[in-house]
């Protein structure tokens, strides 16, 4: 591990694509050599990220040429989540209150991908954690029903992205995942009508393949919120890790626990999600998302094109 007090490379909308980060980044502090995000190897990740999620950060932080948005546990240096907006775009993000001090989120004014969006970064810590032993019987909810809560009291037009580790292990059996969904409004697209609600504007939702083939007890849960909030993982599904690489490294084995979850619109909006390699300042691998900004896929919204040009949604296939 390196100290290196530069700054990262901030980045505008570059190439018009829109970079995020997330990544359990395992304590902001080391015991030795400081902060991390001071660190080479924590820029070598940051490099170039509009937006930088990050998950166990343990205390508040604060990262130089981004503004940071914290939630921290009271009295308990465990857990914690953050959202680092760089500078440059600062401007266009507001905080949006959550109800568990393991989630928090951000609204991404529509100037940057044509919707209104909500960011949300989450920690779920372990069931067997001291944390979650404790709070067993303090009627604390759960991280998913404190999303699931934020997206069901957001106006409908509000797309989302949800990242973060969940401590949930899916395998590759996800019968709940492909139940049917009702399709959202289709925002934005001039002339909109029941025209561009027909089957050939619905797309299926690509298969999703994972290198961890285990699950655990969070298996079923983790889907059906997923399945009820109206989302869709990313993690083995789209252009970047279409195997669906684990996310977690252990002496004792590797697992998928973190992920890129999206509505359909943003899901439409992707480029590439890649999850980065084994970094020395935490057993979780970093995982970088791309998503096309509005003037890259412009052409997907000229009213002079006919309506069959207009961006897919998803809709998930019940199995049988």
């Amino acid at each position: 591990m390196n100290k290196n007090n530069s700054t990262p490379e901030l980045s505008p909308v570059r190439n018009n694509t829109l970079k995020l980060v997330s990544w359990n980044i395992h304590d902001i502090q080391t015991r030795d050599e400081g902060v991390k995000t001071n660190m080479s190897d924590y820029l070598t990740v940051a490099k170039g990220a509009n937006f930088v999620c990050l998950q166990e950060t343990k205390q508040p932080i604060k990262i130089k040429g981004y503004r940071c948005f914290n939630s921290n546990r009271k009295d308990s240096r465990s857990g914690g989540v953050c959202i680092a907006v760089t500078n440059g775009l600062s401007t266009l993000v507001s905080s949006v209150p959550t109800t568990h001090p393991d989630v928090v989120a951000i609204k991404i004014r529509s100037t940057l991908l044509g919707y209104h969006v909500i960011l949300v970064s989450a920690y779920d810590s372990p069931s067997e954690s001291s944390y979650k032993k404790r709070n067993k019987t303090n009627e604390l909810e759960s991280v998913t029903d404190c999303i699931q809560e934020l997206i069901g009291r957001s106006d409908p037009l509000t797309e989302f992205i949800v990242c973060g580790d969940f401590n949930a292990r899916l395998g590759n059996n996800l019968p709940n995942e492909h139940a049917e969904l009702f399709l959202s409004p289709l925002h934005g697209l001039p002339e909109a009508s029941s025209d561009l609600l027909e089957s050939d504007h619905l797309a299926f939702l690509p298969p999703r393949s994972s290198e961890d083939m285990k699950t655990n007890n969070r298996n079923k849960s983790f889907l059906d919120f997923i399945q009820s909030s109206g989302l869709a993982i990313l993690n083995g599904r789209v252009v970047g890790d279409i195997y669906g690489a684990t996310t977690c490294i252990r002496p004792n084995g590797s697992s998928t626990v973190d992920y890129f979850c999206t509505t359909s619109t943003v899901f439409d909006m992707v480029d590439s999600l890649i999850v980065g390699p084994v970094n020395p300042i935490s057993d979780h691998r970093p995982l970088h998302l791309k998503l096309r900004t509005p003037s890259q896929i412009k052409n997907l919204f000229d009213s002079d094109k006919p309506a069959k040009t207009a961006p897919k949604g998803f809709k998930w296939q019940a199995k049988d």
